[in-house]
Order: C-alpha cells, then structure tokens, then sequence
C-alpha cells in the first residue's frame, strides 16, 4: 500500500488498524493510536503481544509514578 493510502486512514472517524499476514501492525489512524495513548510510529512493526506488552508496561509505569506521589 502506497503512503496516501496510510494517509487516507487518518479521515476515517473510526479507530483502525492494518495488519499483514503474520499479524504485524503495518499502520493505523491517529483515533486508534490516541486511542491507546500512543504514538503511530509505537504501534507499526508490532505484532498484538508486543503492543499489550508495550501498554501494561505504559499502566505499570503510570501506577508506579502515582503511588510515589501519592505516598
């Protein structure tokens, strides 16, 4: 797929994700990736695993700093 046609993605007013055959993220629109609190270039070149790897570290992480300023 032709970059304008990554571009185009972004118009869709829903949150979407491409794939290729061994499941690996090749793009998605800036509703999917606001959606998960990512930026695109996280997501491209992972496969499902690696970006719920990647979003537990992100919770594990922001649970960490709040209990540190919380007490």
């Amino acid at each position: 797929m032709n970059e304008k046609m990554f571009e185009l993605l972004d118009f869709i007013p829903v949150p979407i994700y491409l794939k290729d055959i061994q499941g690996y993220y090749l793009s998605c629109n800036t509703l999917f990736s606001d959606m998960f609190n990512v930026k695109k270039e996280d997501v491209v070149g992972k496969n499902v695993y690696d970006f719920l790897d990647m979003m537990n570290c992100q919770s594990k992480c922001a649970t960490s700093c709040r209990n540190t300023w919380i007490g």
